[in-house]
């Protein structure tokens, strides 16, 4: 969804398309009855079908290769005790013995915090809800239309 006057909205489409997908473009009465919204002509939408359907397997596995192309060294499920910042290398500390790095790149997903707290690091990570035209947190969820207004543009590239 994006704007009528910015050219975001066409060139994700036409990003899309490079990548051998045709976006399904929405009339603006399909985009309001479908997603409950109030957007005006303003704006233009389009669906990407195969949007959602990675399998993280994969993303996962394509990094980790591209990681070990660069001469990264993987530590798949190698669980990790302590790490302990230094310069110039971090070592890191679990049941399978200490390694050290000078660069470290942790993947926790919903963990961040517990395991970046320790050393320091604050995530200011909270959830957000778009709803009438306000933000809020906590969990909470507003009225089921939202609107325009709301979102600004969704492709932002």
């Amino acid at each position: 969804m994006g704007s009528r006057t910015k050219d975001r909205i066409k060139k994700a489409a036409a990003a899309m398309e490079l990548g051998g997908q045709a976006p399904v473009w929405l009339t603006l009465a399909q985009t309001n009855a479908k997603y409950s919204t109030n957007f005006t002509d303003a704006f233009m939408m389009f669906e990407d079908t195969t949007a959602g359907v990675m399998r993280a397997d994969r993303c996962v596995a394509a990094v980790q290769r591209l990681y070990r192309e660069a001469g990264g060294r993987v530590l798949d499920e190698w669980p990790v005790d302590k790490v302990e910042p230094g310069r110039p290398l971090i070592t890191i500390k679990g049941p399978r013995g200490d390694v050290q790095a000078r660069a470290l790149v942790i993947c926790t997903g919903p963990w961040a915090a517990t395991v970046l707290e320790p050393l320091g690091v604050r995530l200011p990570l909270r959830q957000w809800f778009p709803t009438c035209g306000t933000r809020t947190t906590g969990g909470t969820r507003g009225p089921s239309r939202w609107y325009a207004s709301t979102f600004g543009d969704m492709c932002d590239f």
